[in-house]
């Protein structure tokens, strides 16, 4: 297996020994993890934890402000190590034992980029009109489809690197106006009962990827 990076943007987990510990069971051979705590208001809490935390493979790097998501996931596969970077959310909606399916994905296609899709959303009526509402429009754009459940060949990482602190940064425009060479893979998804994502943010989210320019 190559040597892999898993990049987890964070912000107010409920557990960062659960985060390490699904990944560690989901990928036995030592990958790299890459903590990145995006000024969160747990910071108290996560020390306590790290201090618990053995693994030498792991790394945590906390921001001076929030920078939100995209930022702080380009930061962390910017940092990275692996020969391919896998990135994921905090909140494992997206189950660490579907790493196995992107790693699959990787060594069946010539790709750089593999996307994590879930098969049937099960979130509310509004979250899921609003994805295929704006998955639609993206196609239109000529742009495949997407998810924060990502596996990444490691030349990208410079491409990431030279750009995470541009304005209006959205990580999955740099990546697809950069290569097509992106698959796609199903997987589980978990959501959970309440999201941390209100209807604003939701669009304030979206609209990055129109306005970001690479």
């Amino acid at each position: 297996m190559p040597v892999i990076s898993v990049v987890i943007p964070v912000y107010n987990a409920a557990s960062l020994q659960t985060l390490v510990n699904a990944i560690l069971t989901a990928v036995p051979d030592h990958p790299e993890i890459i903590l990145i705590d995006d000024c969160s208001p747990q910071h108290a809490g996560y020390a306590d934890e790290l201090q618990q935390l053995s693994y030498p493979q792991l790394r945590y790097f906390r921001t001076d402000r929030n920078i939100g998501q995209d930022k702080a996931t380009a930061l962390g596969i910017s940092m990275a190590n692996g020969e391919y970077i896998i990135t994921m959310d905090d909140d494992l909606e997206f189950p660490a034992t579907e790493i196995h399916q992107l790693l699959r994905l990787v060594s069946q296609q010539k790709i750089l980029i593999g996307y994590g899709m879930p098969t049937r959303p099960k979130n509310s009526w509004f979250r899921v009109s609003t994805r295929y509402l704006y998955y639609f429009v993206i196609n239109r754009m000529k742009y495949p489809v997407f998810s924060s459940f990502r596996i990444l060949h490691h030349s990208l990482r410079p491409v990431v690197s030279a750009a995470h602190e541009q304005a209006h940064f959205c990580l999955d425009k740099l990546l697809l106006t950069h290569t097509s060479q992106v698959g796609h893979t199903p997987v589980r998804y978990h959501p959970k009962d309440s999201s941390r994502y209100s209807a604003y943010r939701l669009f304030r989210k979206s609209l990055l990827f129109f306005r970001y320019r690479p």
